[in-house]
């Protein structure tokens, strides 16, 4: 949950005192420090592009923290990521899987093995997902630790220009400010050009409500680097927050694995909020 750090150095040059040896003549002689160069707003882009590169997919062993108000479960399991198709989360119990999250271009599909019941349904019907107008492209670059905008899939490169880009202290932050109802807040480390912290946050005076990924303890993935601590919370809810917080090992860019999660027909198939009910009460 800690954001990473990094330093960025002022070069200050000073002046030299120069003594003659046979003259009584002190003589002092010295430059102004340098300027410090601005910052090339493109170049620092063309950076957070590199950094942004991916496989085509991505499975980890899972620790995870689940809290919901004041209630909290902490399990094991799996992530499996298949980019433009599939999100899954696994959870298991005492070796078991207990229960299944999985997101498709279409739909989100909660599974509680434990009670053998399930719930399918389009993203505009989960509350903690509409809350932060979150769809599958949304959802995936929140899980990659991409930039995004909502509503459009184009690479970084291609959607860049959308985002302010200022300087902020250790950090170079990427504001989207012209999307309806929400500000998006992408914050970068400025000595590596890594996303370490994605906000989304309502407009409306008064609402406090808002959603925050945070990502640490990057580790090189086959060539790439990729975050191995994961949080992604819903914040400011009257009823209390919401947090998902993962830490990730035994990475790997293998895509053979099953890409779709079949339903046995002895499961009953249930709302949202009872499905979330079960799981929390384990």
């Amino acid at each position: 949950m800690k954001h990473l750090l990094s330093i960025a150095g002022l070069l200050l040059v000073t002046a030299l005192l120069l003594s003659g040896c046979k003259s009584s003549k002190t003589v002092q002689s010295g430059r102004t420090p340098d300027a410090v160069p601005a910052f090339d707003v493109n170049a620092y882009k063309n950076r957070v592009v590199a950094r942004a590169a991916r496989p085509s997919a991505l499975t980890a062993r899972l620790a995870l923290s689940l809290k919901a108000g004041t209630k909290e479960i902490s399990v094991n399991g799996s992530l499996r990521m298949q980019r433009d198709d599939v999100i899954q989360l696994s959870l298991t119990f005492l070796g078991m899987e207990v229960g299944r999250m999985e997101f498709t271009q279409h739909d989100v599909l909660l599974v509680d093995r434990f009670n053998k019941q399930y719930v399918r349904v389009p993203y505009n019907e989960v509350d903690f997902l509409q809350r932060a107008r979150l769809d599958f492209d949304a959802l995936q670059a929140l899980f990659w630790n991409e930039l995004f905008v909502p509503g459009e899939s184009g690479q970084p490169s291609e959607i860049l220009s959308r985002f302010k880009v200022s300087e902020d202290g250790d950090y170079v932050r990427f504001l989207l400010d012209d999307a309806p109802q929400l500000t998006y807040d992408f914050q970068t480390v400025k000595g590596n050009g890594l996303l370490d912290q994605t906000t989304i946050s309502g407009k409306t005076p008064g609402d406090a409500t808002k959603f925050v990924g945070r990502y640490g303890d990057f580790a090189d993935v086959s060539g790439y680097t990729f975050p191995t601590r994961i949080q992604f919370a819903v914040e400011g809810v009257r009823r209390g927050n919401y947090s998902l917080d993962m830490t990730l090992s035994r990475l790997s860019t293998s895509d053979k694995w099953e890409k779709r999660t079949e339903i046995s027909l002895k499961y009953r198939q249930r709302t949202v909020n009872d499905i979330m009910r079960q799981l929390m009460s384990l």
